[in-house]
């Protein structure tokens, strides 16, 4: 479990004992008096820029007597619990309504956008969204999910159409926000005058950011928004980027790009938390590659400054791209 070197060889469905015994592990260790302290170690040590293998040795001890301890926790006939009651939780109001029939028809098209495209199924997907713009011309979800559609055919003025139309409709609908930025970043990297385009293309994320101050996008556009004229991102935008990594601790993209401009600025103990977290997840694949090459560099070359660190996130096999976290896809 604590070797993540062959992750990416695994049997996908070896990930459910995988994921199992990582939960026993963790609570093991949480739960057990003799074993308290050691989780706050093995993290501490892997921040230090140990391998995951190291820290667990220097935290545990011996792996082995850790497995039979581990083995025998499993066939307790219990374990230990703490039990939260229901007046100890304080949840928000919650409503439910149910979908009009225009979002609901435009249901599958939005699933088969939001879950990936490549062009030729964008190309598919789009007639189908126009069709049913046609039919709910009034709805502005519909709306919204015909400018998801037209901004992945590559149709960036149709899509801020689209998303101009939602928004008339319902000045609230987040998705429209998004999709009209998406689409005006794109033409800002192509217009005559990019300073110009750029900070009109940030307006859709800043009204986004009105309605909800905690969606990560708003801060990860104003730093692409440097980034992608190729000018120094302010402390502003770096600010807002360590905020986004917050809100979207799951992107492990994201925590490469705000990684390499913290190595960039020689901010090295703060990159190596966000490199370390993505190098030692437990899937592997190309991002803990990359990661784990910037950590190799950083160590090998105390000195470096940062400056080809999207060379390094690249390496040989290439397929990293440190512009575009997966969150803004």
């Amino acid at each position: 479990m604590l070797d993540t070197s062959d992750a990416g060889k695994r049997r996908k469905g070896g990930y459910d004992s995988f994921y199992g015994k990582s939960w026993l592990l963790f609570h093991y260790l949480t739960f057990t008096k003799e074993r308290r302290g050691q989780l706050d170690r093995y993290f501490q040590r892997m921040r230090e820029g140990r391998s995951s293998i190291e820290a667990g040795t220097e935290a545990f001890g011996d792996l082995q007597k850790l497995e039979q301890e581990l083995d025998g926790y499993k066939r307790r006939p219990a374990i230990l619990s703490l039990k939260l009651p229901a007046d100890r939780l304080e949840t928000g109001d919650v409503t439910v309504r149910r979908l009009r029939t225009g979002e609901a028809a435009a249901m599958p098209v939005q699933i088969r956008s939001r879950r990936g495209v490549d062009g030729k199924l964008a190309a598919a997907i789009l007639p189908e969204a126009r069709a049913l713009a046609a039919k709910y011309p009034e709805d502005p979800a519909v709306l919204a999910v015909l400018a998801e559609a037209e901004h992945d055919a590559g149709n960036d003025a149709e899509a801020i159409a689209a998303a101009d139309a939602a928004i008339a409709r319902d000045p609230a609908l987040v998705t429209a926000y998004i999709q009209k930025g998406k689409a005006m970043f794109r033409q800002a990297a192509k217009a005559p005058d990019p300073a110009v385009a750029f900070a009109a293309a940030r307006q859709p994320f800043l009204q986004l950011n009105r309605l909800e101050n905690d969606h990560p996008l708003p801060l990860i556009y104003f730093y692409l928004s440097f980034q992608l004229q190729e000018k120094p991102p302010s402390e502003n935008a770096l600010t807002g980027l360590r905020r986004a990594a917050q809100l979207a601790p799951f992107d492990e993209q994201l925590r490469l790009m705000l990684a390499a401009e913290q190595v960039r600025r020689r901010q090295s103990a703060e990159a190596r938390v966000n490199l370390q977290a993505v190098a030692y997840s437990p899937h592997g694949g190309k991002l803990a590659s990359a990661a784990q090459r910037v950590l190799d560099r950083m160590t090998s070359q105390p000195e470096w400054d940062g400056q080809d660190v999207a060379a390094v996130l690249e390496g040989e096999g290439g397929g990293v791209d440190d512009a575009e976290p997966s969150a803004t896809k």
